[in-house]
């Protein structure tokens, strides 16, 4: 069985996600752990941008090693937005019930 899995893409994902959830506590790291939780994580949101070139690569990546040219971009596109949307939606609901 043939896994498309790029597995150090998959390590860069993690470690994104772990800079930004650093960067979003970092202040209350701070409160136990001192300054040295803010220093470590003060550039935490280049997390983000590792995503959007994460994102990029992947685009790429399927477009070159799929031979069906446009109509793989589209297919790939509707399962990336029925993968993104139902959590965007879900959790916006619950952030709006909370804020009431």
């Amino acid at each position: 069985m043939k896994s498309d899995t790029i597995h150090s893409v998959q390590a860069l994902r993690g470690l994104a996600v772990f800079l930004v959830v650093m960067f979003h506590f970092r202040e209350d790291l701070s409160k136990t752990y001192g300054e040295v939780a803010d220093l470590l994580f003060i550039n935490g949101s280049i997390g983000v941008d590792l995503f959007f070139m994460i994102s990029g690569f992947i685009a790429y990546y399927v477009y070159v090693n799929e031979n069906s040219g446009l109509s793989s971009s589209k297919i790939f596109l509707v399962k990336r937005l029925c993968r993104i949307i139902p959590p965007y939606f879900l959790v916006t609901l619950m952030v709006a019930g909370n804020s009431c």
